[in-house]
């Protein structure tokens, strides 16, 4: 029918301190919440290295930010083909877990990994696209 479907996720995960085996522990790096800068954001640096990781392997992340629960951040990169991005996310948890553990840290994309505090999702900005004109755009949660 020549439309096209674009996809932009917004990917959140939990980042948590390992114990003396390397095994994940409910322990996280930061006191922050929503947007907040550093020093309270001790996992930016893990984050900028995930970021800085993405763009060399050709990702255009437009956000990176801490979210609302201690330990909680997000990553969103730029929309595109649905089967792209699919591609993209699975590419972009394989790079976000390697790193958190370079960082002696462990990374979960678990909806609700700890009981009573915000939980993770992906939300996901879809444009319906025909003759390079928009027709719908909406964003999932």
């Amino acid at each position: 029918m020549g439309f096209s479907l674009n996809v932009g996720p917004e990917l959140e995960f939990f980042l948590f301190h390992t114990d003396n085996e390397g095994s994940p522990t409910l322990k996280t790096l930061d006191k922050g919440s929503y947007c907040d800068m550093g020093p309270v954001d001790l996992g930016e640096n893990a984050r900028r290295d995930m970021v800085l990781t993405l763009e060399e392997m050709g990702f255009e992340v437009e956000a990176s930010h801490h979210e609302w629960a201690h330990g909680q951040h997000e990553i969103d990169f730029r929309y595109g083909d649905a089967l792209d991005a699919a591609d993209q996310i699975m590419t972009f948890k394989l790079v976000v877990k390697t790193i958190a553990q370079r960082h002696g840290l462990h990374a979960t994309f678990m909806p609700k990994p700890v009981t009573g505090i915000a939980g993770s999702g992906m939300h996901m900005n879809m444009s319906l696209f025909k003759e390079r004109k928009i027709f719908s755009r909406q964003k999932t949660a």
